[in-house]
Protein backbone atom coordinates (compact mmCIF):
# COMPACT_ATOMS: atom_id res chain seq x y z
CA UNK A 1 0.00 0.00 0.00
CA UNK A 2 1.97 3.37 -0.79
CA UNK A 3 0.49 6.42 1.30
CA UNK A 4 0.35 9.85 -1.30
CA UNK A 5 -0.08 13.41 0.63
CA UNK A 6 -2.43 14.93 -1.00
CA UNK A 7 -1.40 18.55 -0.60
CA UNK A 8 2.14 18.20 -1.76
CA UNK A 9 1.31 16.74 -4.47
CA UNK A 10 -1.25 19.07 -5.94
CA UNK A 11 0.96 21.93 -5.07
CA UNK A 12 3.55 20.51 -6.69
CA UNK A 13 2.00 19.58 -9.56
CA UNK A 14 0.13 23.27 -9.45
CA UNK A 15 3.59 24.85 -9.34
CA UNK A 16 4.69 22.86 -12.54
CA UNK A 17 1.79 24.01 -14.54
CA UNK A 18 2.04 27.59 -13.63
CA UNK A 19 6.07 27.59 -14.55
CA UNK A 20 4.78 25.96 -17.70
CA UNK A 21 2.33 28.48 -18.73
CA UNK A 22 4.44 31.40 -17.55
CA UNK A 23 7.40 29.90 -20.03
CA UNK A 24 5.52 29.44 -22.40
CA UNK A 25 3.95 32.93 -22.77
CA UNK A 26 7.34 34.32 -21.98
CA UNK A 27 10.29 32.63 -23.50
CA UNK A 28 13.18 34.85 -23.19
CA UNK A 29 11.78 35.11 -19.42
CA UNK A 30 15.23 34.19 -17.09
CA UNK A 31 14.08 31.04 -14.42
CA UNK A 32 16.74 31.12 -11.54
CA UNK A 33 17.85 28.11 -11.08
CA UNK A 34 16.73 27.81 -7.27
CA UNK A 35 13.06 27.70 -9.33
CA UNK A 36 14.32 23.97 -9.49
CA UNK A 37 13.93 23.22 -5.91
CA UNK A 38 9.89 22.88 -5.55
CA UNK A 39 10.99 19.80 -7.56
CA UNK A 40 11.79 17.97 -4.31
CA UNK A 41 7.96 18.27 -3.34
CA UNK A 42 7.15 16.62 -6.03
CA UNK A 43 9.83 13.78 -6.06
CA UNK A 44 8.57 12.92 -2.86
CA UNK A 45 5.36 11.96 -3.90
CA UNK A 46 6.33 10.80 -7.70
CA UNK A 47 8.43 8.19 -5.45
CA UNK A 48 5.77 7.20 -3.13
CA UNK A 49 3.59 6.41 -6.77
CA UNK A 50 6.38 4.38 -8.15
CA UNK A 51 6.94 7.33 -10.95
CA UNK A 52 10.33 6.12 -12.03
CA UNK A 53 10.02 7.28 -15.62
CA UNK A 54 9.49 10.94 -14.29
CA UNK A 55 11.64 10.81 -11.53
CA UNK A 56 14.49 9.87 -13.99
CA UNK A 57 13.74 13.01 -16.15
CA UNK A 58 13.76 14.97 -12.94
CA UNK A 59 16.84 13.70 -11.65
CA UNK A 60 18.51 15.00 -15.75
CA UNK A 61 17.12 18.13 -15.67
CA UNK A 62 18.75 18.98 -11.90
CA UNK A 63 22.08 17.08 -13.18
CA UNK A 64 21.64 19.73 -16.33
CA UNK A 65 21.14 22.71 -14.01
CA UNK A 66 23.67 21.70 -11.67
CA UNK A 67 26.60 20.71 -14.59
CA UNK A 68 25.84 24.40 -16.52
CA UNK A 69 24.68 26.89 -14.10
CA UNK A 70 26.71 25.98 -11.27
CA UNK A 71 25.70 28.11 -7.71
CA UNK A 72 27.64 31.00 -7.26
CA UNK A 73 28.08 33.14 -3.92
CA UNK A 74 27.84 36.41 -6.07
CA UNK A 75 25.26 35.95 -8.58
CA UNK A 76 22.10 33.86 -9.05
CA UNK A 77 22.51 31.84 -12.51
CA UNK A 78 19.81 31.73 -14.22
CA UNK A 79 18.55 30.04 -17.51
CA UNK A 80 16.12 31.09 -20.12
CA UNK A 81 12.54 29.67 -19.73
CA UNK A 82 12.48 28.76 -23.68
CA UNK A 83 15.45 26.61 -22.94
CA UNK A 84 13.19 25.07 -20.11
CA UNK A 85 10.29 24.54 -21.88
CA UNK A 86 10.94 21.32 -23.77
CA UNK A 87 12.10 20.09 -20.05
CA UNK A 88 8.68 20.66 -18.69
CA UNK A 89 6.82 19.30 -21.56
CA UNK A 90 8.64 15.58 -21.21
CA UNK A 91 7.69 15.73 -17.24
CA UNK A 92 4.09 16.22 -18.26
CA UNK A 93 4.28 13.67 -20.43
CA UNK A 94 6.38 11.20 -18.29
CA UNK A 95 3.92 11.76 -15.51
CA UNK A 96 0.56 11.28 -17.26
CA UNK A 97 1.84 8.32 -19.04
CA UNK A 98 2.56 7.05 -15.13
CA UNK A 99 -0.61 8.11 -13.42
CA UNK A 100 -3.09 6.51 -16.09
CA UNK A 101 -1.17 3.80 -14.97
CA UNK A 102 -2.32 4.08 -11.28
CA UNK A 103 -5.53 3.70 -9.28
CA UNK A 104 -5.39 6.04 -6.78
CA UNK A 105 -8.24 5.86 -3.79
CA UNK A 106 -8.80 8.80 -1.34
CA UNK A 107 -8.88 8.09 2.26
CA UNK A 108 -11.33 10.96 4.31
CA UNK A 109 -9.55 13.06 7.18
CA UNK A 110 -12.25 11.13 9.14
CA UNK A 111 -11.40 7.63 8.01
CA UNK A 112 -7.63 8.54 7.51
CA UNK A 113 -7.40 8.63 11.67
CA UNK A 114 -7.60 4.69 11.74
CA UNK A 115 -4.64 4.81 9.64
CA UNK A 116 -2.20 6.12 12.44
CA UNK A 117 -0.13 4.30 14.72
CA UNK A 118 -1.61 1.39 17.20
CA UNK A 119 -0.44 3.42 20.01
CA UNK A 120 -2.47 6.38 18.79
CA UNK A 121 -5.36 4.40 17.90
CA UNK A 122 -5.09 2.47 21.37
CA UNK A 123 -3.29 3.52 23.62
CA UNK A 124 0.42 2.69 25.23
CA UNK A 125 -0.79 0.58 27.57
CA UNK A 126 -3.23 -2.11 24.78
CA UNK A 127 -0.36 -2.29 22.74
CA UNK A 128 2.17 -3.11 26.07
CA UNK A 129 0.02 -5.82 26.75
CA UNK A 130 -1.21 -6.64 23.68
CA UNK A 131 1.92 -6.30 22.17
CA UNK A 132 1.39 -9.98 20.04
CA UNK A 133 -1.83 -9.18 18.69
CA UNK A 134 -0.11 -5.98 16.73
CA UNK A 135 -0.93 -7.23 13.58
CA UNK A 136 -4.47 -8.07 14.40
CA UNK A 137 -4.74 -4.71 16.23
CA UNK A 138 -2.99 -1.86 13.02
CA UNK A 139 -5.06 -4.49 10.38
CA UNK A 140 -8.42 -4.04 12.38
CA UNK A 141 -8.05 -0.41 11.64
CA UNK A 142 -6.92 -0.35 8.42
CA UNK A 143 -9.85 -2.44 7.49
CA UNK A 144 -11.88 -0.37 8.72
CA UNK A 145 -10.34 2.99 6.50
CA UNK A 146 -10.86 1.09 3.72
CA UNK A 147 -14.76 -0.02 4.46
CA UNK A 148 -13.68 -3.66 4.38
CA UNK A 149 -16.06 -4.49 7.29
CA UNK A 150 -16.19 -8.25 7.62
CA UNK A 151 -12.23 -8.45 7.20
CA UNK A 152 -12.20 -6.01 10.34
CA UNK A 153 -14.46 -7.88 12.21
CA UNK A 154 -12.01 -10.91 11.63
CA UNK A 155 -9.03 -9.14 13.23
CA UNK A 156 -11.05 -7.81 16.01
CA UNK A 157 -12.15 -11.66 16.32
CA UNK A 158 -8.89 -12.86 17.15
CA UNK A 159 -7.99 -10.23 19.42
CA UNK A 160 -10.93 -10.73 21.51
CA UNK A 161 -10.12 -14.57 21.47
CA UNK A 162 -6.71 -13.29 22.86
CA UNK A 163 -8.23 -11.06 25.54
CA UNK A 164 -10.96 -13.49 26.79
CA UNK A 165 -8.02 -15.66 27.64
CA UNK A 166 -6.48 -13.01 29.83
CA UNK A 167 -9.26 -12.50 31.33
CA UNK A 168 -9.55 -16.57 31.73
CA UNK A 169 -6.07 -16.35 33.28
CA UNK A 170 -6.48 -13.47 35.45
CA UNK A 171 -9.73 -14.61 37.07
CA UNK A 172 -9.00 -18.02 36.73
CA UNK A 173 -12.47 -18.58 35.49
CA UNK A 174 -13.32 -21.13 31.82
CA UNK A 175 -13.73 -19.64 28.70
CA UNK A 176 -13.50 -22.79 26.22
CA UNK A 177 -14.47 -26.57 26.54
CA UNK A 178 -11.75 -29.15 26.86
CA UNK A 179 -11.79 -29.03 23.05
CA UNK A 180 -10.39 -25.75 23.46
CA UNK A 181 -13.36 -24.13 21.80
CA UNK A 182 -14.60 -20.86 22.84
CA UNK A 183 -17.30 -21.20 24.95
CA UNK A 184 -20.70 -19.04 24.00
CA UNK A 185 -20.86 -15.31 25.24
CA UNK A 186 -23.57 -16.27 27.77
CA UNK A 187 -21.24 -18.78 29.31
CA UNK A 188 -17.97 -17.12 29.63
CA UNK A 189 -20.14 -13.79 30.78
CA UNK A 190 -21.58 -16.31 33.88
CA UNK A 191 -18.02 -18.24 34.36
CA UNK A 192 -16.54 -14.37 35.37
CA UNK A 193 -19.36 -13.05 37.43
CA UNK A 194 -18.73 -15.57 39.65
CA UNK A 195 -15.29 -14.55 41.13
CA UNK A 196 -16.17 -10.81 40.54
CA UNK A 197 -18.81 -11.18 42.72
CA UNK A 198 -16.67 -13.03 45.49
CA UNK A 199 -14.02 -10.07 45.50
CA UNK A 200 -14.53 -7.57 48.54
CA UNK A 201 -16.49 -4.34 47.79
CA UNK A 202 -13.61 -1.77 46.22
CA UNK A 203 -12.17 0.06 43.26
CA UNK A 204 -11.35 -3.81 41.91
CA UNK A 205 -14.28 -5.08 41.76
CA UNK A 206 -15.82 -1.55 40.67
CA UNK A 207 -13.03 -2.03 37.92
CA UNK A 208 -13.57 -5.77 37.36
CA UNK A 209 -17.42 -5.16 37.00
CA UNK A 210 -17.40 -2.59 34.34
CA UNK A 211 -15.36 -5.61 32.47
CA UNK A 212 -18.05 -7.61 32.93
CA UNK A 213 -20.44 -4.86 31.61
CA UNK A 214 -18.06 -3.70 28.04
CA UNK A 215 -17.94 -7.52 27.70
CA UNK A 216 -21.64 -7.85 27.11
CA UNK A 217 -21.75 -4.83 24.81
CA UNK A 218 -18.90 -6.87 22.45
CA UNK A 219 -21.17 -9.87 22.66
CA UNK A 220 -24.08 -7.30 21.73
CA UNK A 221 -21.82 -5.21 18.94
CA UNK A 222 -21.68 -9.03 17.35
CA UNK A 223 -24.90 -9.32 17.26
CA UNK A 224 -24.64 -13.09 17.75
CA UNK A 225 -23.70 -16.02 20.31
CA UNK A 226 -20.81 -17.08 20.06
CA UNK A 227 -17.04 -15.48 19.76
CA UNK A 228 -17.01 -16.21 15.78
CA UNK A 229 -18.51 -13.63 13.84
CA UNK A 230 -21.17 -13.71 11.34
CA UNK A 231 -20.16 -14.46 7.61
CA UNK A 232 -20.41 -10.73 6.66
CA UNK A 233 -20.42 -6.88 7.84
CA UNK A 234 -21.20 -3.93 6.83
CA UNK A 235 -18.77 -1.10 7.81
CA UNK A 236 -21.28 0.65 10.43
CA UNK A 237 -21.56 -3.13 12.30
CA UNK A 238 -18.11 -3.47 12.00
CA UNK A 239 -17.79 0.82 13.46
CA UNK A 240 -19.77 -0.81 16.21
CA UNK A 241 -17.56 -3.67 16.97
CA UNK A 242 -14.48 -2.06 16.45
CA UNK A 243 -15.61 0.76 18.98
CA UNK A 244 -16.90 -1.77 21.54
CA UNK A 245 -13.61 -4.02 21.39
CA UNK A 246 -10.95 -0.69 21.59
CA UNK A 247 -13.63 0.77 25.12
CA UNK A 248 -12.92 -2.98 26.40
CA UNK A 249 -9.22 -3.07 25.86
CA UNK A 250 -8.48 0.60 27.13
CA UNK A 251 -10.70 -1.22 30.16
CA UNK A 252 -8.73 -4.27 30.39
CA UNK A 253 -5.03 -4.00 29.78
CA UNK A 254 -4.37 -2.02 33.47
CA UNK A 255 -5.90 -4.71 35.07
CA UNK A 256 -3.39 -7.29 33.49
Amino acid sequence: MLEVKGKPLVRAIDNLRNIQEIVHQEPTWLIPTRTILWFDELVEELTNLGCRQTLKKIASIRFHFEQEHPHHADYEPSVKAASFNSSLKEVWSRLADEIEDQKLYCVSGRDAEYLGTVVSIYGETVVLIFNEQLYDLEEAAKCIAFARGTASVFHLMRIMEAAVLKVGDELSVTVADKNGTDLEWGKILANIRVPIEAMSKGVERDQWSEIQSLLYHVKQAWRNNTMHPKQTYTLEEAEDVFGAVKTFLRRLSPLL
